[in-house]
């Protein structure tokens, strides 16, 4: 059977592109959780970065310890079961507060826990599905978690940013820079 015809390695490559897309619309939404849910200045990125980071460390860590101990199933099971508690707890805390800290990013924390416990089986059970062609699931498996990854951040709703007001760019003459007018005498001076 060919990589690009298995049901059950599309399905669990989606499985990870999807676990790992949860967390990364965090980080492509950091100014707004930073800036605007937190209050935070533009030098307490920590705040959701150290717990998002550290989950992936501590359930990497839960994952090796559990290899050969747990069967797969188990392990998943455990995954995603830390996994919910995350998304329960980030949408059961919303649902009554407003964003805090720590509660806000501990629940990120939790997530990211779970997808660290979970994606390393994900991995191994998608490419022992082709034993002799794992460099080209491989392949196919991080194009799946690009492409996932690209399409949620970019079809995603925008969040709106503080807008930024710049002074226009001037000329060495004083006169307000126009790239059109740059252009045009850079081809055809005066």
């Amino acid at each position: 059977a060919s990589v690009f015809g298995s049901l059950r390695f599309a399905l669990l490559s989606s499985a990870i592109a999807f676990n790992f897309c949860a967390f990364f619309l965090y980080i492509a939404a950091a100014p707004v959780v930073i800036y605007q849910w937190l209050g935070l200045g533009e030098s307490e990125f920590a705040w959701l970065f150290i717990p998002g980071i550290s989950g992936i460390v501590v359930g990497a860590s839960i994952s090796g310890r559990v290899a050969g101990r747990l069967s797969r199933r188990q392990t998943l099971r455990l995954g995603f079961a830390v996994m919910f508690a995350g998304v329960a707890c980030n949408i059961a805390y919303h649902a009554l507060a407003a964003p805090a800290l720590p509660w806000t990013v501990l629940c990120v924390l939790l997530y990211t826990t779970g997808m660290a416990i979970s994606m390393p089986t994900l991995t191994l059970l998608a490419l022992d599905l082709f034993p002799h062609n794992r460099g080209m699931a491989a392949s196919v498996q991080a194009f799946q978690h690009s492409l996932f990854t690209a399409v949620a951040i970019g079809s995603g709703h925008k969040p709106s940013l503080p807008r930024i007001e710049l002074p226009a760019p001037r000329s060495a003459n004083g006169r307000p820079f126009s790239l059109d007018r740059a252009l045009s005498q850079s081809v055809d001076p005066p």
